[in-house]
């Protein structure tokens, strides 16, 4: 095979990977996932006690980390879900 197509198929590869991330459970970034309000409520109240979480309506990695670390420190179970006890926690509507 000739090096310069070898090149330019992997490269495609590569790309087409990219854009297929959430076939591989890559999670919703700001860019691609619509805000949800009831995150956003969730985002401020985490911020509010004390984590630095942007408040983009968007339930991805670092709101997921936040909310483990808020559970782990109130003695909740750390699951990263936003559970009832939790929302309790928090003062969220239920």
């Amino acid at each position: 095979m000739n090096t310069r197509l070898g090149i330019l198929l992997a490269a495609g590869m590569l790309l087409s990977l990219g854009a297929c991330g959430n076939m591989f459970g890559h999670q919703n970034t700001a860019s691609t996932a619509p805000a949800d309000p009831q995150v956003a409520q969730l985002q401020r109240a985490l911020d509010a006690n004390g984590a630095n979480v942007r408040v983009d309506g968007v339930m991805g990695p670092d709101t997921q980390a936040a909310l483990r670390d808020y559970q782990q420190q109130h003695g909740l179970q750390p699951t990263g879900m936003l559970d009832a006890q939790t929302r309790t926690s928090l003062n969220l509507p239920g």
